[in-house]
């Protein structure tokens, strides 16, 4: 296991978390780097069978991501729109119920609902996490516990200031500009490439 790395942006360190990020991304630049997408046309379907906006799905999605995989975070959406309530933490909870009886309607515009949705959301990973599913042109980096390990080149078992956060985001910003690819499909390569090396169970890149 490699020595920690301070997480924080002077000139060495910002440079050694790129470079741990550029060279598990080049490992395979085309695994899950559709990710995203294919996680907004899950989300459609549901909306669709329950007959809810597509976003309030993704908001559910996201609240509900925390500590679970991707199939589990699914499932929790289903039992939740089928009316089961003790599901996750009570708090988390409680923004998904708050997401699904936000008020729209046909003359609602979609900034204005996922506006209303981020507010209810309100936190850096989930908020993230809903926008790199409902918003293509969004420069918005979901970091969890994967892209830590990725860019950090060791597994980070503690929670990460906003400080933090904001800097493992910009460095995920700056390669994905180098590159000339959408951040969260930056993003979800390296997330994707963790996974396939590290971690057996299929989780979400949140």
């Amino acid at each position: 296991m490699n020595k920690p790395l301070t997480i924080q942006k002077d000139q060495y360190k910002f440079s050694e978390l790129v470079r741990n990020l550029n060279e598990t991304y080049q490992k395979d630049p085309t695994n899950g780097k559709d990710w995203y997408a294919e996680a907004f046309t899950w989300c459609q379907s549901i909306a669709k069978k329950y007959d809810i906006h597509p976003f309030k799905v993704a908001g559910i999605l996201a609240a509900l991501s925390p500590l679970k995989n991707w199939d589990e975070n699914k499932f929790m959406v289903i039992r939740f729109l089928n009316g089961e309530r003790n599901l996750h933490f009570r708090t988390l909870v409680l923004k998904a119920e708050a997401i699904k009886k936000t008020w729209h309607s046909e003359f609602t515009t979609p900034a204005h609902l996922k506006k209303n949705i981020l507010e209810i959301l309100n936190g850096d990973k989930i908020s993230a996490f809903f926008l790199n599913i409902v918003d293509p042109s969004s420069d918005a980096v979901t970091v969890d516990r994967h892209v830590i390990s990725v860019a950090t080149g060791y597994e980070y078992r503690v929670g990460l200031s906003k400080g933090q956060y904001r800097t493992i985001a910009e460095a995920v910003r700056c390669c994905a500009v180098v590159l000339n690819v959408p951040a969260r499909e930056f993003q979800a390569v390296i997330w994707s490439n963790y996974r396939d090396k590290f971690v057996l169970n299929l989780d979400c890149p949140f």
